[in-house]
């Protein structure tokens, strides 16, 4: 008997969608949701902890380094996850070589839209489920998303993942650029609660601050327990 191989066309439909970009994102929306903004001085990220089997070895995928100026949230599907990973940190590396020097946030963001472009022209793959948002330092502060469709846009504050659509509407009430740093970390975990409930226990999230000269910080559970507090005091 022959065997049976799953394809992947690539075709419009009438409306002018392409179904599989569809498919990848539906499943994005129902995955662990994050949230990141940016102020004058900092960037903050908030995302739902990962949750694990008793033996198995904690990874960090929500937030991850891709080189000495540039950092990534994603969310997805976990495979798809780590293989843009992998891809991410490759484009940094190779970038070096390329261009001479560590590319910042926006050239890293373009360079993987661009490769997640040509691959989703392909016929006979499927399309990588994953939204991501790359930040940094340049003059200013840089926050850049690009997902499954190969777009690529810059933010001030976005939110992504399951609820996707309430966390973006609190941010956009009450997101400021010229937000202190404790205010920021307020405001995106605050958001980050509109997807998955604002009763939730410090060690069930993880938040991250990257400030200009420094390395990014993640916040351990104590520090997350405050910043919970003075929501709690401000609600």
């Amino acid at each position: 008997m022959g065997s049976v191989k799953e394809h992947y066309s690539v075709f419009f439909n009438q409306e002018g969608d392409l179904k599989i970009i569809d498919y990848a994102l539906e499943a994005t929306n129902s995955s662990l949701p994050f949230v990141a903004l940016r102020t004058r001085e900092s960037v903050v990220v908030a995302t739902k902890r990962e949750l694990y089997e008793v033996l198995e070895i904690p990874t960090n995928r929500s937030i991850v380094k891709l080189n000495n100026k540039c950092w990534m949230a994603v969310t997805g599907r976990t495979a798809d996850v780590d293989q843009i990973i992998i891809l991410a940190r490759n484009i940094a590396n190779d970038a070096i070589s390329d261009l001479g020097f560590e590319p910042t946030a926006d050239i890293l963001a373009r360079l993987l839209a661009d490769h997640n472009h040509k691959y989703i022209m392909r016929t006979g793959v499927r399309a990588i489920s994953f939204s991501c948002v790359i930040f940094g330092f340049d003059q200013t502060t840089e926050l850049w998303q690009t997902d499954s469709s190969a777009v690529l846009y810059p933010y001030y504050g976005i939110a992504v993942g399951q609820n996707n659509l309430k966390m973006n509407k609190f941010l956009e009430k009450h997101y400021d650029e010229d937000m202190t740093d404790e205010k920021a970390l307020m405001c995106a975990v605050r958001a980050l609660g509109e997807s998955i409930g604002s009763d939730f226990s410090p060690d069930a999230i993880d938040v991250a601050i990257l400030k200009r000269d420094e390395k990014l910080k993640m916040l351990n559970v104590s520090e997350i327990d405050m910043v919970l507090q003075k929501i709690s005091e401000i609600d």
